[in-house]
Parts: structure tokens; C-alpha cells; sequence
């Protein structure tokens, strides 16, 4: 009764149906807009393909940038530029 069916026609409570697709669709929404977000600060602030060549730091380190304070933002970020800069200087 509380679940979605297979298909509409099926359902006892149209009602439970519509509230709960509802529901979910905002969920995915929400999902969906987050991830777009993130993929949007990362190619803006973080692709530069020359400098973050195997760095696993320059895709994750956008969720900094979005989801934490500034203070947190700009020590995250030094963190991550010294590790390129020393990743980088290793390999030359």
C-alpha cells in the first residue's frame, strides 16, 4: 500500500502514489543539482589539465569550495596547491 506499483493502474491509494513520486522526484532533483554544482566549481576553479595531471586532489577538492566555510576553503585550497607544487616538482 505504501510503495510504488508496477504500473498506476494497479495502485489502491492514488493519493500515497502521488505524494510518494512527488517526493522522490525531489529527491532526485536535489541529487541532480548538487552534482551539476560540483562538476561546475570543479571545471571553473580547478581544470587545468597541465597542472593537475594525477592529482586526485583537483576533483574532489571543489566540495570545499561549496560546501564549508571560507576559512575552511582557503586552507583546503593551500593544502592542495602545495601538494600539486610538490607533486609537480617530484616528477620533473
Amino acid at each position: 500500500m505504501y510503495s510504488l506499483p508496477a504500473y498506476a493502474f494497479i495502485a489502491q491509494d492514488f493519493t500515497t502514489q502521488a505524494a510518494l513520486y512527488t517526493h522522490h522526484q525531489y529527491i532526485a532533483g536535489f541529487i541532480m543539482t548538487g552534482a551539476f554544482a560540483h562538476g561546475a566549481i570543479f571545471f571553473i576553479r580547478d581544470y587545468n589539465p597541465e597542472q593537475n595531471e594525477d592529482n586526485g586532489l583537483a576533483g574532489i577538492s571543489n566540495k570545499y569550495f561549496g560546501c564549508s566555510d571560507a576559512k575552511l576553503v582557503r586552507v583546503r585550497s593551500r593544502e592542495a596547491n602545495k601538494k600539486a607544487k610538490l607533486h609537480n616538482q617530484m616528477k620533473s
